[in-house]
């Protein structure tokens, strides 16, 4: 003789087999679940660049140019270091160094390394600017300094009267940023 399902006996049948469901899933999970927990400290490594002359001052291209003439050539000496202050930077650069010009005088430009501290980089010059680029100061704790001559030359050609109450404005900009680290082999 065959019993028929009340419902009575459905839902007892679905107590006990979710009760069963929940003992597995329950053990089950406990079994395989953790915590983790820890903390720690950033810090920001120290960034530092310094572009100075050769008396330890900051560079002012003003005072340098100031009462050139037509077939004048000036020299400005100056230096790029990872320092400043007593801060060294921890992290490599790379730079660049541009100079630009409202181009009210017909001045031209040169620039180049002194001696063998200055890497050799890539220059581009275009209606009076110069550019150049490939700049790098490794890290290095105690500090790297790169030594550069900026020449500045008026060509006789331009001795023309009607320059000489004029200005220009000279800029020169370094611009750094954090060198991204070599891809491991």
């Amino acid at each position: 003789m065959r019993k028929h399902l009340s419902a009575i006996r459905i839902v007892a049948y679905l107590f006990c087999l979710s009760a069963a469901g929940a003992l597995v899933i329950g053990t089950t999970y406990a079994f395989y679940s953790s915590s983790v927990s820890g903390s720690a400290n950033a810090i920001t490594a120290a960034f530092a660049l310094d572009v100075t002359d050769s008396h330890q001052n900051q560079v002012d291209l003003t005072a340098e140019l100031a009462g050139m003439r037509p077939s004048q050539e000036k020299e400005i000496t100056f230096a790029v270091t990872n320092t400043k202050n007593s801060t060294v930077s921890e992290v490599a650069q790379e730079y660049s160094i541009s100079i630009s010009t409202t181009g009210n005088l017909p001045l031209t430009y040169k620039l180049q390394g002194a001696g063998t501290s200055a890497p050799e980089g890539r220059y581009a010059a275009e209606d009076g600017a110069l550019s150049w680029s490939g700049g790098l100061l490794p890290y290095s704790s105690s500090g790297v300094t790169h030594i550069y001559v900026l020449t500045v030359i008026w060509p006789l050609d331009y001795a023309d009267e009607s320059l000489s109450d004029e200005i220009d404005l000279v800029t020169m900009t370094i611009d750094a940023k954090q060198a991204l680290p070599d891809a491991a082999p």
